[in-house]
């Protein structure tokens, strides 16, 4: 965990990560459970994030998704989750240990709605007093884990099947909308810093400091640091000049 950065964030979520945390959250939301949870539904998620973090020289800082997996020692409820922190330390000590190449990111939670009107009425698709709450009470425990990113799945059921178009939020980088058959979802990323105190804080709402990066849903979303231009030189060659470097520093 490091400063904030000026140049913002870009939250990258790779297919595979994208697709388990999407099984998930309508596993969740749409299956009756058994056991414990039987006629329960609707319910809340909770999982984990692995990944690496990438530094662009005079540009944003990346965070790059590339595994997601549900808690399974997760307390589950219609409107809430109660994480287990033990499983978060276990599984950020494995995959340091094992698969350093995946470095424990954060987290991601869900909000669930019966339709899309409440949830875009209430702003649900966005952190909640509860979540932000949450993240304070435990920013000590997200310190030493080196917590960087947490993302909110939100779902929500339409009367039919939609076609919108996926993408951002209006004013919201870090929220991505799409729709699956006859149900809305959305996504957000928030990123975690040290402040100049020392302490945890984190982006919010209306910072503009973070975009979450999803190709597999948006498309390709374009350069992430300075590049330079194609020049068509003599005899119609193509030649690339760099924004970095001065001609006579090649």
């Amino acid at each position: 965990m490091k400063p904030l950065n000026p140049c913002g964030y870009v939250v990258y979520m790779s297919e595979n990560a994208l697709v388990s945390c999407v099984l998930n959250v309508l596993e969740a939301y749409t299956v009756t459970p058994k056991g414990r949870l039987a006629g329960r539904e609707g319910l809340e998620t909770y999982g984990s994030l692995y990944g690496q973090v990438l530094e662009v020289e005079g540009g944003p800082t990346v965070c790059r998704v590339e595994l997601a997996n549900v808690d399974t020692s997760t307390k589950q409820g219609g409107d809430f989750v109660d994480y287990n922190q033990d499983a978060m330390v276990l599984k950020a000590d494995t995959t340091a240990a094992f698969w350093p190449h995946l470095s424990f990111l954060g987290d991601f939670h869900s909000h669930t709605y019966s339709s899309v009107k409440d949830a875009e009425e209430m702003r649900g698709y966005l952190f909640s007093d509860d979540d932000w709450k949450d993240m304070e009470r435990n920013k000590n425990f997200w310190k030493e884990l080196s917590m960087k990113v947490s993302l909110l799945f939100t779902v929500a059921g339409l009367e039919r099947a939609g076609n919108k178009p996926a993408w951002w939020i209006d004013g919201l980088d870090h929220c991505i909308q799409f729709t699956l058959g006859n149900m809305r979802l959305w996504i957000a990323a928030y990123c975690l810093y040290i402040d100049a105190k020392g302490q945890v804080s984190w982006t919010n709402d209306e910072d503009g400091s973070v975009m979450l990066h999803c190709p597999s849903v948006t498309g390709f979303a374009g350069e992430l640091s300075t590049y330079g231009r194609i020049w068509i030189g003599g005899r119609n060659a193509p030649v690339y000049r760099s924004a970095r470097y001065s001609q006579k520093d090649w």
